[in-house]
């Protein structure tokens, strides 16, 4: 299987970068890595083997699924079979592509896999450890008319990232399996602030709301 895995990027620290990168070298099975460069690319990137480096000329911060969407929508243009997501700051286990993959195998009809980050350790002040977090997407070629759509979605639901790709898949009944495992590395995320999104739905017309749920793909939800 010709796997991508894309990740995008903003001002991020070089040894971040070199660790995210790292990771993807030492799979089990082989990608090819695309590096979107959010309006601040690196220029020491240039020349890695098996990376790929494209440069937008502005960043996106406040859209953080677009960079995404244009490095997945460049790459389902291409002999890929499938594409993985990892965030800048993330780090895959070395079997991540080999796991998916072999759900991809035995599973009919997938259109992606979801997968989960390892938990992380307890902050100071508290009794227990954070929930689990999602790690990553693995979207198969079923998947791929979806991916060009995400930057179309407006930027208030947009700061919702991995939880409105995934309403955007259930809208479209995508088939989706999670692995038996967390595979991705990360830190700490700030939790979904999905009282302000709410507060954000409740101001927009009739009118807008269908508009922004057709660039969706369907009538959106948020209970879960």
């Amino acid at each position: 299987m010709n796997v991508a895995v894309i990740t995008s990027y903003d001002q991020e620290p070089r040894e971040t970068l070199e660790r995210c990168i790292a990771s993807v070298k030492a799979q089990t099975v082989p990608a090819v890595h695309i590096l979107v460069a959010d309006g601040a690319p690196q220029e020491w990137i240039d020349g890695i083997d098996g990376v790929r480096h494209i440069r937008l000329d502005r960043r996106h911060e406040d859209h953080p699924l677009a960079p995404f969407s244009i490095g997945a929508t460049i790459a389902a243009g291409e002999d890929f079979d499938a594409i993985g997501q990892l965030d800048a700051d993330a780090t895959l286990d070395e079997d991540y592509i080999q796991a998916c993959t072999e759900i991809a195998e035995r599973e009919y009809q997938l259109h992606f896999v979801l997968v989960d980050a390892h938990p992380q350790p307890v902050r100071p002040g508290e009794d227990t450890p954070p929930e689990g977090a999602i790690g990553s997407l693995f979207v198969l070629r079923r998947g791929y008319p979806a991916l060009p759509g995400l930057a179309l979605i407006p930027v208030p639901l947009a700061s919702m990232g991995y939880h409105v790709i995934l309403e955007k898949f259930r809208i479209l009944e995508y088939h989706g399996v999670a692995t038996d495992r967390p595979l991705v590395r990360r830190p700490n995320t700030l939790p979904v602030p999905i009282d302000e999104i709410k507060t954000w739905w409740s101001t927009l017309t009739d009118q807008e709301r269908a508009l922004i749920e057709r660039h969706v793909g369907g009538a959106i939800s948020f209970t879960a």
